[in-house]
């Protein structure tokens, strides 16, 4: 490369599918763009089902040895991307295993943080245990629409970058 430095990008890891987590997911998608019914939530046993999935993929999958989780000195990526709602149960792992690796959360849907902002609503309630683990990243990637961003995000850790097929 002309900067001088090797860059390995590791092929996209897509999880192992689990029927009834899609739907969770999908679920909680729809209920962060604010077109899921009002009595649509995401339950504590509707997380742990996708937290439960997100562990068993990471085990399986990327922190074997050489995997993208694993610390760099050990093989992993040196700046793990999370580029889903669906997976930011991946940050608190990534980070417990190499603290001073970045790491990079990119919501790519549209968030409804006029309604995120308003306690007691199902955005809300939905955002509160996703950022659980989202705070965690180091940066906060968000569509370039300043309304996309809730309030809890700290602008600091805030960039913007439009849609793209190829990142």
């Amino acid at each position: 490369m002309a900067v001088g430095h090797q860059l390995t990008l590791w092929p996209r890891y897509v999880p192992k599918p689990r029927p009834g987590v899609f739907r969770v997911t999908k679920n909680n998608h729809n209920i962060l763009q604010g077109v899921a019914s009002p009595e649509e939530r995401l339950s504590e046993e509707d997380w742990a089902q996708v937290t439960e999935w997100v562990n068993e993929n990471a085990k399986r999958y990327w922190l074997i040895p050489g995997g993208p989780l694993q610390h760099p000195k050990d093989g992993g990526a040196d700046v793990v991307i999370i580029d889903d709602p669906q997976m930011p149960a991946l940050i608190p792992i990534a980070k417990q295993i190499a603290p001073d690796r970045p790491v990079i959360f990119r919501s790519h849907i549209q968030l409804r943080s006029d309604l995120i902002d308003k306690p007691g609503t199902p955005q809300a309630e939905a955002w509160g245990r996703l950022w659980e683990t989202i705070k965690l990243a180091d940066i906060y990637i968000s569509h370039p629409v300043k309304s996309f961003v809730p309030k809890t995000v700290p602008r600091e850790k805030v960039g913007y970058m439009p849609a793209s097929t190829d990142w």
